[in-house]
């Protein structure tokens, strides 16, 4: 498999990172769409991002403090 992001990607900002919030986790979603809005990142790229940030959701759903109706605001939605 073969990966191309570019360097200027936004998302390689929160490489390494853990998600402790789920402001943390709506940053990387942003991120995520402003590159792949702009070509930084490929669809590929995206879904693979978007697959490691279902688990750690899934991770904060395990806790103790549950947060229920998480909604994302994300430009050019309603």
């Amino acid at each position: 498999m073969f990966l191309c992001m570019k360097q200027t990607a936004e998302i390689l900002k929160f490489k390494g990172e853990t998600l402790k919030t789920l402001q943390d986790v709506q940053a990387v979603e942003l991120a995520v769409l402003a590159d792949l809005g702009s070509g930084a990142v490929t669809a590929m790229e995206a879904r693979q991002i978007h697959i490691q940030i279902i688990a750690m959701l899934k991770q904060f759903l395990d806790t103790p403090l549950i947060v229920l109706n998480i909604r994302l605001n994300l430009p050019g939605t309603s």
